[in-house]
């Protein structure tokens, strides 16, 4: 008879490792013993190395909200600077407003990752909007000087 319940592999290890059974030789696919622990404290009692992986921890609500909405937003804010610069008499006003909210939403992404180096996606989205925004301004300025 199946009950249908999934133990990832680590957690039956540790249950027959408690059992008095033998444990099965680690592969690194089982991932390691700060996995199977869970978390840093196990890291350092197992004898990680120093400087090892990072344990992500969670980003608060909003900043979890700004890195989840980050590529929507960017993508948009990029469209629409590429109307107000693209037309025959550019919109200089509303393209700096642009160009400032795409610098200030690389600016936040930034932050989030500098407050939380762990999270190497966040530090991804970071020099992507820098990148956007330094190409940005430098759009902004061949159309609009002084803008």
């Amino acid at each position: 008879m199946t009950l249908g319940i999934r133990v990832p592999a680590g957690v039956l290890v540790l249950v027959l490792a408690g059992c008095g059974g033998a444990a099965a030789p680690s592969t690194a696919s089982e991932g390691t013993t700060a996995d199977a622990a869970g978390g840093d404290y196990a890291a350092e009692e197992a004898g990680a190395p120093e400087g090892g992986e990072m344990i992500a921890t969670p980003l608060g609500p909003e900043a979890q909200q700004t890195v989840d909405n980050y590529e929507d937003e960017v993508t948009q804010l990029t469209t629409d600077l590429d109307g107000a610069i693209e037309l025959a008499s550019p919109d200089c006003g509303r393209a700096a407003e642009l160009r400032d909210a795409i610098c200030d939403l690389a600016d936040r992404i930034c932050g989030i990752a500098d407050d939380n180096p762990e999270h190497e996606d966040v530090a991804g989205q970071c020099e992507d909007g820098q990148s956007r925004c330094e190409s940005a301004r430098d759009r902004v300025d061949q159309r609009c000087p002084g803008a």
